[in-house]
């Protein structure tokens, strides 16, 4: 949650030094600050970053993911997968195979999220240092 925290507090401290975030009247600001906050409690829920981190250097399967996720029960992979796919951030890919396979990848739209994500992470080395 300290993530989440950095960012609306970062936002909220440049509405109130007389910028907007895109030129946006007060009311709008309101907004998309509840735009933001809605997008950070998807990608800020536990394991959800880890899980999209992991993506972003391509399609993994599940098994892949549980496995490069340390601690993560399979219950959670599942359910963290299953919220990311409702809000079309990734996709998945069920092959009719015996057994089943199924990949995970970021969707066309999940794309543009890992520009922000890296984003987000440079801002971060600069804001936090070597902290």
């Amino acid at each position: 949650m300290r993530f989440k925290n950095i960012v609306v507090t970062f936002i909220e401290a440049t509405i109130g030094q007389g910028s907007s975030i895109r030129n946006h009247t007060e009311s709008n600001n309101n907004e998309c600050i509840t735009r933001i906050e809605k997008i950070l409690s998807i990608i800020g829920s536990k394991w959800t970053i880890q899980i999209l981190r992991e993506l972003s250097s391509g399609t993994k399967r599940f098994a892949q993911l549980q496995k490069s996720l340390k601690g993560i029960s399979p219950k959670t992979l599942s359910t963290r997968l299953q919220e990311l796919e409702s809000y079309n951030i990734i996709t998945k890919t069920v092959y009719p195979e015996v057994p089943p396979r199924v990949e995970y990848s970021f969707s066309s739209q999940g794309e543009g999220l890992k520009k922000v994500l890296f984003d987000l992470y440079e801002w971060g080395e600069e804001f936090l240092g070597d902290e």
